[in-house]
């Protein structure tokens, strides 16, 4: 696997965990990112890689840093609230 798509995987998995700690459903995650819901969900399924304006979207509506976005964590131990 190459390390971008290692990246964007890993993007995913912290989107995804984000997404249910806040309780938030793709349509809504969408319409804040102001994308639409079918290209949120080809993301989402690794598809397509996430673009540089679209992590600083991400981070800035989970409050986070883009970096966190793309670092693995230890979700038991993750500093985050919902």
């Amino acid at each position: 696997m190459r390390k971008v798509e290692k990246t964007n995987k890993v993007i995913r998995e912290n989107v995804r965990v984000l997404m249910a700690v806040q309780d938030l459903s793709y349509p809504a995650l969408a319409k804040a990112l102001k994308i639409d819901r079918s290209y949120l969900s080809i993301l989402l399924s690794g598809k397509r890689n996430f673009q540089m304006h679209l992590l600083e979207s991400l981070a800035k509506k989970f409050k986070v840093q883009p970096s966190w976005l793309t670092s693995k964590h230890d979700f038991m131990r993750a500093p985050f609230q919902k």
